[in-house]
């Protein structure tokens, strides 16, 4: 039905509308969903007379390109984790999660760091529908669009905690600071905060006109 979903979003929309892709499956149905709703946004960022908002609320557990402010933070707190902690990761052989060795290059030839997040047991379906959201914000934005894409936190919804695994490591998040596991609805006024500042203020990233490091 995605023709038919584009088609009703064409004949509705007028003005300035925001679009959030936050639909979600299990699976490969995530990667069907997603490119269904990729194809809906390219059509309808080319086509409306105004250029449509778009909002993506991007995963924690991805690669992303960090500050280095932050990077100095994560080595500080590793350095303050209890002995106890990452001898349970030797035990245990926990997937090694961090600060990535390659580096991203800016324009200017500088480095900026790369902070690895990406959990496996999500699977590649998973990190490739997330991708895809990636490269259709870069791409809508460089075409004029308005693009709020901020990284949620951790949050405890019903499709996350119904892997057992998943459902356990949040339980003991805690213990890991400064690791803080959201409730479904502090994260979503949090991510509304965050969509209203994209919105309205004249210096927010997700606007074009703003220069990017």
């Amino acid at each position: 039905q995605t023709p038919e979903v584009r088609n009703w979003l064409r004949g509705v929309c007028s003005g300035r509308v925001v679009l959030g892709a936050n639909c979600y499956a299990d699976g490969p149905l995530f990667v069907r969903v997603s490119m269904a709703m990729d194809a809906i946004i390219a059509d309808l960022v080319e086509n409306l007379k105004e250029k449509p908002v778009l909002a993506y609320l991007c995963t924690p557990t991805d690669a992303h390109v960090c500050t280095a402010s932050s990077k100095q933070a994560a080595q500080d707190n590793l350095r303050k984790a209890p002995a106890w902690q990452p001898m349970l990761s030797a035990i245990m052989k926990f997937a090694k999660m961090g600060l990535a060795p390659n580096r991203v290059k800016d324009d200017q030839s500088s480095s900026l760091p790369v902070v690895d997040a990406i959990v496996k047991e999500q699977g590649p379906n998973y990190c490739l529908a997330k991708r895809l959201q990636h490269w259709r914000a870069i791409l809508s934005r460089s075409k004029g669009s308005l693009v709020s894409s901020n990284v949620a936190p951790a949050t405890a919804t019903a499709s996350v905690v119904s892997n057992k695994s998943f459902a356990l490591a949040y339980k003991g998040m805690h213990h890991f600071k400064p690791m803080e596991v959201f409730q479904g609805e502090t994260s979503n006024a949090v991510m509304l905060g965050l969509l209203v500042n994209d919105l309205r203020n004249p210096l927010s990233a997700g606007r074009p006109e703003t220069a990017l490091q």
